[in-house]
């Protein structure tokens, strides 16, 4: 018989089964995002949509010069108009902007 700890450390059958099922929808999620082919319109935009049980939110960035005015859009709104509290604000910025392409967004 294995020892005590052993035997209270074993994953269970369902940890087991719910670890296999997260591997396989994460390789799923890689597979969807390496065939997806990013695009840039005419005008040099290029888009995201995101989606959550029933809403949705669209993403265009554009390159500008460097020391342009830049702004981040969601839905056609300026992001802190879309983000009016600051702690969402704080969330989306980072995320959306890394720092060394901060001031070539638009």
């Amino acid at each position: 018989m294995p020892p005590l700890t052993e035997l209270l450390n074993r994953p269970s059958d369902a940890t087991l089964a719910r670890k296999a099922r997260r591997e396989a929808e994460e390789a799923k999620q890689a597979e969807r995002e390496a065939a997806r082919v990013r695009m840039v319109d005419a005008q040099g935009r290029a888009s995201a949509l995101g989606r959550r049980k029933t809403a949705s939110a669209r993403v265009w960035l554009s390159e500008v010069e460097f020391g342009s005015f830049s702004t981040l859009r969601v839905n056609g709104r300026l992001w802190t108009e879309y983000f009016p509290n600051l702690e969402h604000r704080a969330k989306v910025r980072p995320r959306a902007l890394p720092p060394y392409t901060a001031q070539k967004q638009n």
